[in-house]
């Protein structure tokens, strides 16, 4: 039996200001370029024992990163506070910085919730979704008697 982990798209996001709204939210509907340097990158694997679902997030540490488990759902959430910048410091250019972002990816019922590890490593969020022992893959051989 095969299970899912589903991205969970919200309708309509939530904007902190009207600017915002036009800055991310047309590109939300859209789905320019633009969205996917909002949200990090995931990529995710099935294999007989579960999942390994990886999220590139450079920058964080370990702390950063708020995880949580609700009914069949697992949201993925990391908050950056402002950084201070030095009046002193003049950049001639400044393309990068640690942003807000949430994911949230639906639960297949065969997931094991109870047993989900974590860890942040080089730049990569690295889950491990173990599948309940009724959804894992039987392999065994069969002797012809």
């Amino acid at each position: 039996m095969r299970s899912k982990i589903h991205v969970v798209k919200r309708p309509y996001p939530a904007f902190k200001s009207f600017d915002e709204l036009f800055t991310k939210g047309l590109n939300h509907f859209i789905g320019s370029d633009v969205v996917s340097s909002v949200l990090p990158p995931v990529n995710v694997l099935e294999t007989d024992e579960g999942f390994d679902l990886s999220l590139v997030a450079p920058g964080f540490v370990k702390e950063d990163f708020n995880l949580t488990v609700k009914k069949d759902e697992l949201t993925i959430e990391a908050i950056v506070t402002e950084e201070k910048v030095d009046e002193k410091v003049k950049y001639n250019r400044r393309e990068f910085r640690k942003q807000s972002f949430k994911r949230t990816f639906r639960l297949d019922h065969l997931i094991n919730s109870e047993a989900i590890l974590a860890a942040y490593e080089n730049g990569i969020l690295k889950l491990t979704l173990p599948k309940k022992e009724e959804a894992k893959a039987i392999n065994k051989e069969i002797k012809v008697m």
